[in-house]
């Protein structure tokens, strides 16, 4: 996206990535079609790993930022 914004050329995104670039003049949707995609977002790790706090944390994190960005699509 940020190659896109620099003008460096073009980029195809989710919703979720390109969040608020579109709204705020600095990429352009040339089409008004969306496509929704069907799939998730996934977080995997083997179950030791999942309990230590800086897995914790950026889990807690993730979740948050999806959640705000997904709050923040809008839908046609």
């Amino acid at each position: 996206m940020q190659a896109a914004v620099a003008g460096q050329g073009v980029a195809l995104g989710q919703s979720v990535i390109v969040g608020d670039d579109p709204a705020a003049g600095h990429l352009l949707r040339p089409f008004k079609l969306r496509v929704p995609s069907g799939m998730g977002h996934y977080l995997a790790a083997l179950p030791e790993p999942l309990s230590r706090a800086p897995v914790v944390a950026f889990h807690g994190c993730l979740k948050h930022e999806l959640a705000d960005a997904s709050s923040r699509v809008q839908t046609p």
